[in-house]
């Protein structure tokens, strides 16, 4: 068994085989839903929070260890278009909770722009409301050196 310390809520671990002694087990996890009487996900699991898990022998009844780790996110990134025209812009969307640091203000961060034509370049990207987790940039590009545009 293994327990949140963060919740109080234990899950089952299973054996990897016959006295291997090594247990594994995963849980799932939501963003701001309590947790269900069946125990079947861990509760506030929201990217960026830091969960503690414990596990305690049962022969002889001791502590033996404990892990603290981040939940994270997957980020999905969209660029368009595919194919830009001289002078276009460029539109960026990155959709990142790990991104979302207060979901009371419209958190900002970075992206790199990597050209042929032109050095590595970090472009800021806004987030689109209060914890959408969605950030948004538009990059104006032009043929000719024009102060903003790459």
């Amino acid at each position: 068994v293994i327990e949140w310390l963060s919740t109080g809520d234990q899950f089952e671990l299973i054996e990897t085989g016959g006295n291997t002694g090594t247990f594994t087990g995963s849980i799932p996890t939501r963003s701001y839903v309590p947790a269900l009487a069946d125990k079947t996900f861990v509760p506030a699991a929201q990217a960026g929070v830091y969960l503690t898990a414990s596990y305690r022998d049962a022969s002889p009844p001791n502590f033996v260890s404990s892990l603290t780790f981040r939940v994270s996110s997957l980020a999905t990134v969209i660029v368009e278009p595919t194919n830009l025209a001289p002078s276009g812009s460029l539109f960026v969307q990155v959709k990142d909770a790990d991104l979302n640091t207060d979901p009371l203000r419209v958190d900002v961060s970075s992206v790199t722009l990597v050209g042929t034509f032109f050095s590595t370049t970090l472009v800021q990207i806004t987030e689109t409301s209060q914890d959408s987790s969605i950030f948004t940039a538009t990059i104006k590009t032009s043929v000719n050196q024009v102060s903003g545009a790459f």
